[in-house]
C-alpha cells in the first residue's frame, strides 16, 4: 500500500510540476535544458552564504537504476547529483523541511562551474539548479505546515 502511495503522489507530482511546453521550429526555442530526477536525499542541506550577499542552499541526491544484464541478472546502478538553489525562500524552505532520507522530486537544469584548483588547474563541476522541490515521503515525519513541495519561481 505504501509503494502505491508513493507512486500516485509521484504521478501528481509529475503532472502538476511543469506547465506544458509549445516548441517552435526555432532552432534556438526547440533547446531545453531540463533534469527530472525523483531519489533520496543524501545529506540535510546546508546554506552558504557568499560576501556579496547572496547565497546558496545545496544537498546531494541518490538515484538508483535497476535493470537487467546480459546475463539476465538484476544490476543496480547508483548516481549522486548535487542539487543547488540560489533564491532565498527556497533556502529557507529547504532547511527546514528537506531531511536526510527523504524521498523527493526535483525539477530544475544542468549547470556546469568552471574554477581554478590551488594548483591554478581549470577545473569543471556540474549540478542540478533546482527550479522545484517536492517531498513525496519523509524518513521521520515533519509535523510542520507546508512540507509538500516549493517553488523557486
Amino acid at each position: 500500500m505504501a509503494s502505491f502511495l508513493r507512486l500516485s503522489a509521484l504521478r501528481t507530482a509529475a503532472r502538476t510540476a511543469i506547465p506544458a511546453r509549445s516548441f517552435s521550429a526555432s532552432p534556438l526555442a526547440a533547446m531545453v535544458n531540463q533534469v527530472t530526477l525523483v531519489g533520496r536525499v543524501g545529506s540535510d542541506p546546508e546554506v552558504r552564504a557568499f560576501d556579496n550577499g547572496n547565497s546558496v542552499a545545496q544537498f546531494n541526491m541518490v538515484t538508483t537504476d535497476v535493470f537487467k544484464n546480459k546475463e539476465d541478472e538484476v544490476v543496480e546502478r547508483t548516481q549522486w547529483h548535487r542539487i543547488k538553489n540560489y533564491a532565498q525562500h527556497s533556502q529557507d524552505w529547504m532547511a527546514d523541511k528537506l531531511k536526510k532520507g527523504s524521498l523527493v522530486y526535483v525539477v530544475g537544469s544542468i549547470r556546469t562551474d568552471t574554477y581554478n584548483d590551488k594548483e591554478g588547474v581549470e577545473r569543471n563541476v556540474s549540478y542540478i539548479r533546482s527550479d522545484r522541490i517536492k517531498v513525496l515521503h519523509n524518513r521521520k515525519p515533519v509535523e510542520s505546515e507546508g512540507a509538500g513541495e516549493h517553488s523557486s519561481e
